[in-house]
């Protein structure tokens, strides 16, 4: 379910609330200025994190795991927000942070709001195994017993795609998450910024951008595969990858090989935003790593926001609706032919990027997610 348009509650009173987030990236402080006011503490920033772009009346906290539980313990909050329980990694501090609420809460004599957004389609049955070696029987039961105790120790869980809701109902049954869930699609509204100089209708439209961290489960080995077999067949498109990450090194020796190729290394958010105005298509094949499935990808998010066409493996939560809206999703392991095929079939089309904005909704899903979870009880 697709949520077009809301506007942020009213506090129920003037007691602040919270968000606990393991990592902070750059992208989470931009949406948070559209999302309900809270405090906001982590434990350390991701790869493309900029701390420039939060807000100065209250900027995020960086604190320690037990810094986090002892805050949770001295101070009542209306809200608290933190990850999801899909995450086995990050049970201790869930299991650690749900219980100093709830201690909180009885001191006080006052129930806080514990919620969570969730977006994970790693299995956790698969991740125990691969992890902790498990046999299958047992990881699937340590899998359902820790996900129930986390979701019953919980108030709103706002599911990003119907995929991550049916995973976790797999496990756990529809019927314990039905009083507690929404499934809100996780689809952008348009970027504020393209109202700016560089507006759809100025755009290249022979860029193929990539965005993002520079690993293989993001799929740049194929990227340059493809790239390479798509060059030979259409030697006027240019490539466009930002990022950073740990082939670094490797994707600026291909590059540096390659003249029709741009290379943004780390680059401030502006300068992502006017790679994404100005690129016709984005390409994200996410690949499949031991227990590891995409998400969403924020880059799909991020260039749908842009009016880009999008390029991407099944792997995304998104796959589906991309799918529904005429972009190309392929198999994860498709041949660097067949992924070209794909890229050049998208070229060869043009759609608008007005057409493709067209199919977004009024308010972003994550924004009208953030209200729903941060509402007055029974909202």
């Amino acid at each position: 379910m697709t949520v077009r348009s809301a506007e942020l509650p009213a506090a129920a009173d003037e007691t602040p609330s919270v968000r606990v987030y393991p990592t902070l990236r750059s992208a989470h402080l931009e949406r948070f200025r559209r999302m309900a006011p809270a405090k906001v503490l982590y434990h350390r920033p991701r790869y493309d994190y900029d701390p420039s772009l939060a807000d100065p009346a209250s900027p995020p906290r960086r604190m320690g795991r037990l810094g986090v539980v002892a805050e949770l313990l001295r101070k009542r909050y209306r809200v608290v927000e933190v990850s999801e329980p899909m995450m086995t990694t990050r049970w201790p501090d869930l299991f650690a942070q749900i219980i100093a609420v709830r201690i909180r809460g009885l001191l006080s004599g006052q129930r806080e709001l514990i919620v969570s957004y969730c977006i994970a389609l790693t299995d956790p049955a698969e991740h125990l195994r691969e992890r902790w070696h498990l046999p299958r029987p047992l990881a699937r039961f340590t899998a359902r017993i820790g996900l129930r105790v986390l979701v019953l120790g919980m108030d709103r869980l706002a599911f990003g795609t119907t995929g991550c809701f049916e995973l976790y109902a797999k496990h756990i049954g529809s019927n314990l998450l039905a009083r507690r869930a929404k499934v809100f699609e996780a689809v952008p509204a348009a970027c504020d910024c393209l109202g700016g100089p560089s507006t759809p209708n100025s755009r290249r439209g022979d860029t193929l951008l990539f965005v993002g961290i520079f690993e293989e489960r993001k799929g740049i080995p194929e990227l340059i595969a493809v790239w390479d077999e798509l060059r030979s067949r259409q030697p006027r498109l240019r490539l466009h990858i930002v990022g950073k990450g740990r082939l670094v090194a490797e994707v600026t020796e291909w590059a540096g090989r390659h003249p029709e190729v741009t290379l943004d290394i780390d680059p401030p958010r502006a300068v992502i935003h006017r790679a994404l105005r100005d690129s016709a298509v984005l390409i994200l094949l996410s690949q499949r790593m031991g227990a590891w499935r995409e998400q969403v990808g924020l880059p799909i998010v991020e260039g749908l926001a842009h009016g880009c066409e999008i390029v991407t493996t099944s792997q995304t939560g998104l796959a589906e609706w991309l799918r529904e809206r005429g972009h190309l999703v392929v198999e994860p392991h498709a041949s660097s032919a067949e992924v070209a095929d794909a890229v050049g079939a998208v070229f060869a089309r043009t759609r608008p990027p007005e057409m493709i904005l067209s199919d977004l909704p009024n308010a972003d899903s994550r924004i009208v997610a953030d209200s729903w979870m941060f509402g007055a009880a029974g909202a």
